[in-house]
């Protein structure tokens, strides 16, 4: 704009003027002319000058020097102390330039055109110095003179400060030395990939790794102490990255521990066992890692020429030697470090089958990995069934605690749930047979009931997951549990009555989709379900379904009629409605009244009263004769309470012939009828004092549960028993009781005390005995679950206890509706075939009194023959065991003897030879079989140091008695 003006001056004389400016602005303005400086100007202009001189030189000099001596031997470059002189210049200059950066911003710029001479900013004489590289140089400057200072006053009075300072400038020279080594070095190494390093750069990768490594070190030092280096850090304004600081420190570890791992051992135990506790460390990186899906470690391995499985094995060896002491020891942690090892795999290949989830965009079963981690999952419930199953599993468990290796028991029995409900199903696809089928239906029925009350979904997820519905489980454990009921009937009439009760089930069934049918056509064409064509086959499944109920609850007796159907699970209420609507209907068709829809009958809120005819047309299907029974007060109570309600004369809308059926049903069972009767009535009035009753019963049995086991879960008393598991447990006891008793009464294997003992009859306590003896007994053939279901319900219900246990393996020494005993012969053919097999062992005394007991308790007779079977066995098997430890140690003894006496070894193998020695001797010489073994084999060696280790041991005994006496 000013050269425009300039142009044409005369045109835009008069207007320049009036805005007080003169041609030699314009000029200046224009760069015609060169402004005149002012004397500070011109003093800051001699400062940028000579700053552009020095700082030009000074870069010139570092790319010389760098050229011939990269990295660390830079120092050695002869220009070496003219190059820190020249950047102690350039940093005084540049602190005076940020004095007053205004002033002197305009001459830099100027400099620098002046410098460049016109190019492009790339171009070969770039000049590169603005205001913020001259604010790094300056904010260095002063820091190094601070350091300096700071470094020469602490080291005549806290030389901990001038160790601490010196750390810190130490480590900033040598990260700055290597990133520009390192930059120099990369480019070199894309063009040299894949080939053949000379030698000359060989030796500069290994120094730019030394002074990494050196860099490292540093760094962990300062990490190590950073509480204390912090503010010494932000005291002299040096900015380091705490992050950084770390990592550094972590890759000095990581290159520790890969140069004591792949250095060559000494042939002693102590490198031997260093080697392996580096490999435990590594290990702990490499899992550490493994969770925050990092392979920085596992990368360094392989480019070590390492295998990590190598690394792993040798960390396991670690900790097995640092926890196990004997053989025992060993034995138990593989047992144990099996399982977690199945844990870890499937975990690993789940966090894989998660980020390759991520990474594709797809499900997680659609992983490529996702079917190795199934396999992997069942495997590691295969090992916590096994581990479960295993007649040592205290033992396990107590061992893991000791060593602190986890090993949470409900984790086990999920994994166990989780194993058997997979192998159920993977049955249950896998078979053609129906009954199978069924069968494996009815279990996993039962653990969908269980994930319910616990509020899980590992059932569901499971079935959804093999493509198969809940509904198709549901239908076919009904079958199946109807053909349980079908053939626990033992007469003719029951049959007829299941019959009678299946034929109505089958019509509320085809009732419900006829009318589920309809209510979808109503809703998919906008009208009442009342038009559709559906509805009219619902109520003509209806009026069958009615009719069906009728005759199924007049098809017997009532007690047996409810008793069938809640086997089938049949809902009573529905039953006994559906009934009751077909004689309503039936009675108002017998007096010509017209029903109000044509096909099915709906029940009125107040019926007309019903004649007799039909009564005494269809007279009731029940027997006259009624057994003599006791009542309790409450069932009395409740008896007189429908004799005087259920009544015709009462309530208009009841038949004469539904009123005796109560009546008669109601002196079966009173209770039972009554909450039929409040059901169809709707009257809830009436309530006999039983509630009240059950409630103070129940609270007397928690009260008496909880005093025992306040009394009885303390360490004091068991010596196995935390003092905080003690305490947590009978928090738990005090929300469930029954609950908690189970759970103590199955750890501790202690079932004496019963809290329903006094509620209930002879026939039950004689069940409950025979079921303790059977379900404690060591063969009785059951899975951990199945245990675990019938004793859930031995206590308070010894007769459930008893029918499930019937149903499982056929037992028939009791009726499992009465608990009446049965005298079975094949029991007592099995107690003498027990009791034969222990004569040889046991006194003739005890062989008599068990033979006399076989004709009254058989079963008693089979658990002591068992229990004395199996404490024999043990205490034989006890003995072979010491026998085989005590042959193995005389060979060894004999073995180290020979080796001894032989070869001429050093002194500090020979003494740990005798202290192997010494230690066998002193464990295993009072063994008899330790010197027959020795004696037989014929070695003069290991007999010498026998008897040496007998006399060894006599004149120590002679030695301690000789105090004793002088004493």
């Amino acid at each position: 704009m000013a050269k425009l003006i300039l142009t044409n001056w005369e045109d835009h004389r008069d207007f320049i003027r009036q805005a007080g400016l003169t041609f030699e602005t314009l000029e200046i303005a224009a760069g015609i002319r060169k402004r005149s400086l002012s004397r500070l100007e011109a003093q800051a202009q001699e400062v940028v000058e000579q700053y552009a001189s020095i700082a030009i030189e000074a870069r010139e000099t570092w790319r010389s020097i760098r050229k011939t001596h990269p990295g660390i031997r830079v120092k050695s470059h002869p220009d070496w102390p003219n190059f820190e002189a020249l950047r102690d210049q350039r940093g005084e200059l540049a602190n005076q330039i940020m004095q007053n950066p205004a002033l002197y911003r305009p001459l830099l710029r100027e400099t620098a055109l002046a410098w460049e001479g016109g190019t492009d900013k790339l171009g070969k004489n770039h000049f590169g110095y603005g205001i913020p590289i001259v604010k790094a140089q300056a904010e260095a400057h002063q820091s190094k003179l601070l350091q300096q200072e700071m470094l020469k006053t602490a080291s005549s009075t806290d030389p901990i400060l001038a160790e601490r300072l010196q750390t810190l400038l130490d480590y900033v020279e040598t990260r700055d030395l290597t990133t520009s080594l390192w930059k120099d070095l990369r480019p070199k190494l894309k063009a040299f990939e894949g080939t053949l390093l000379s030698q000359g750069f060989s030796q500069e990768i290994d120094a730019w790794k030394d002074l990494r490594m050196a860099r490292d070190q540093q760094a962990a030092k300062i990490v190590d102490y950073w509480e204390d280096y912090s503010n010494l850090i932000e005291k002299i304004g040096m900015k380091l990255d705490f992050d950084k600081l770390f990592e550094q420190k972590e890759q000095a570890i990581r290159a520790l521990l890969f140069k004591a791992y792949t250095a060559l051992p000494e042939d002693t135990i102590s490198s031997e066992m260093a080697k392996l506790k580096t490999a435990c460390e590594l290990k702990i990186l490499m899992d550490e890692e493994a969770l925050q899906g990092k392979k920085t470690t596992i990368a360094q391995v392989y480019q070590q020429g390492l295998n990590p499985k190598d690394i792993t094995r040798d960390a396991l060896h670690y900790e097995e030697r640092q926890i196990c002491q004997t053989d025992e020891d060993h034995y138990y942690f593989k047992v144990i470090y099996s399982y977690h090892q199945s844990v870890a795999t499937a975990n690993g290949l789940y966090r894989t089958c998660l980020r390759e989830g991520e990474k594709l965009g797809v499900a997680l079963p659609d992983t490529p990995h996702y079917p190795e981690y199934l396999a992997a999952v069942a495997n590691r419930n295969e090992t916590a069934m096994n581990l479960l199953a295993r007649d040592d599993w205290q033992e396990c468990w107590f061992r893991a605690y000791i060593w602190n290796l986890d090993l949470d028991e409900d984790t086990l029995m999920t994994q166990m749930h989780d194993g058997q409900r997979g192998k159920l199903l993977e049955q249950y696809t896998g078979t053609d047979s129906v009954l199978v089928k069924l069968l494996i239906s009815r279990e996993v029925k039962d653990m969908l009931a269980e994930d319910q009350k616990e509020q899980r979904k590992a059932t569901l997820a499971d079935l959804y997951g093999r493509k198969i519905t809940p509904s198709t489980i549901q239908t076919e454990a009904k079958q199946f549990d109807r053909m349980v009921a079908y053939a626990n009937l033992a007469i003719d009439a029951e049959k007829q009555i299941f019959s009678a009760l299946e034929r109505y089930d089958e019509k509320l069934a085809e009732s419900k989709r006829h009318y589920a049918a309809a209510c979808r056509e109503a809703k998919e064409q906008g009208i009442s379900k009342e038009n559709t064509t559906a509805y009219a086959a619902f109520q003509s499944a209806l009026n069958e379904r009615q009719g069906m109920a009728s005759l199924a609850a007049n098809a017997g007796r009532p007690h047996v009629v409810e008793g069938i159907a809640e086997d089938m699970g049949i809902i009573l209420n529905t039953l006994y409605k559906d009934a009751r609507t077909h004689e309503l209907g039936m009675s108002h068709l017998m007096k010509g009244q017209p029903e109000k829809n044509e096909q099915a009958v709906q029940i009125p809120e107040k019926p007309d009263v019903l004649d007799e005819a039909n009564i005494q047309s269809n007279p009731p299907n029940f027997s006259q004769q009624k057994d003599e029974k006791q009542y309790t007060p409450q069932e009395a109570e409740a008896l007189a309470y429908l004799r005087e309600e259920v009544r015709p004369e009462k309530h208009s809308w009841l038949s004469q012939g539904y009123s005796q059926n109560l009546i008669k049903a109601a002196e079966d069972d009173p209770l039972k009828a009554l909450a039929r009767w409040q059901d169809v009535a709707d009257d809830y009035s009436f309530k006999p004092k039983t509630h009240e009753t059950q409630d103070s019963h129940q609270e007397i049995i928690d009260i008496k549960i909880l005093t025992y086991l306040r009394e009885e879960v303390r360490p004091e008393k068991h010596e196995w028993l935390d003092k905080d598991y003690a305490r947590s447990f009978l928090i738990r006891a005090e929300k469930e009781p029954l609950k908690m008793l189970q759970n103590w009464q199955d750890t501790t294997n202690d079932y004496s005390f019963n809290p329903f003992e006094g509620q209930l009859s002879a026939e039950e306590l004689n069940v409950q005995d025979y079921m303790k003896q059977k379900l404690l007994s060591e063969v009785n053939g059951l899975d951990r679950q199945k245990h675990k279901e019938l004793m859930s319900t031995l206590l308070n219900n010894p007769l459930e206890t008893y029918r499930k246990w019937h149903l499982h393996t056929g037992d028939q020494v009791f009726d499992p509706t009465t608990g009446t005993p049965k005298i079975d012969q094949e029991v007592i053919k099995e107690a003498r075939l027990a009791l034969s097999k222990v004569e040889p062992y046991v006194s003739p005394e005890i062989f008599e009194k068990w033979q006399g007991e076989i004709a009254v308790s058989p079963d008693t007779v089979i658990k002591n023959c068992h229990d004395f079977l199996k404490v024999h066995e043990q205490s034989t098997l006890k003995a072979q065991e010491q026998d085989a430890k005590v042959s193995h140690a005389a060979q060894e003894f004999i073995s180290l003897s020979e080796k001894h006496a032989k070869y001429n070894l050093p002194w500090e193998e020979q003494e740990k030879i005798r202290t192997k020695m010494d230690n066998l001797a002193e464990k295993y010489l009072s063994e008899k079989a330790f010197s027959e073994t020795i004696e037989k084999s014929g070695s003069k060696a290991a007999m010498d140091r026998l008897n040496l280790e007998v006399y060894t041991r006599e004149i120590a005994k002679n030695k301690e008695r000789g105090r004793g006496m002088d004493c």
